[in-house]
């Protein structure tokens, strides 16, 4: 986390990715973050997902805010606002207040 707090992505993305393949859910959300914004790598929205998803499966809140945020926008993933609300829910009803405006604007859009 030092080298991502110091923003010297390519040193966290290569610090972070060992971490996130053996499981810690904290590294596996870095990860999806550290793709989907090229903080050092490539910007992969695809990977981006993957880790993320990774990461909201083994109960990141934080990841699964994250999803909801990028299917209900389409930024790095198809839009699906299907998707946005599985993951948007849990997330808002955990208290993320972001998570909770998300939900409130797609449903003043209808989704």
């Amino acid at each position: 986390m030092r080298a991502y707090n110091a923003r010297h992505y390519s040193d966290a993305a290569q610090l972070m990715r060992p971490a996130a393949e053996a499981g810690y859910v904290h590294a596996m959300a870095m990860m999806g973050v550290i793709c989907l914004y090229g903080q050092g790598v490539t910007v992969d929205g695809k990977e981006a997902e993957r880790w993320l998803l990774k990461a909201a499966d083994a109960g990141s809140l934080d990841a699964q805010a994250l999803l909801g945020m990028l299917y209900a926008t389409g930024v790095g993933v198809a839009k699906d606002i299907s998707k946005a609300r599985e993951f948007l829910i849990p997330a808002a009803n955990s208290g993320d207040t972001k998570a909770r405006q998300m939900l409130d604007l797609l449903g003043s859009h209808g989704g």
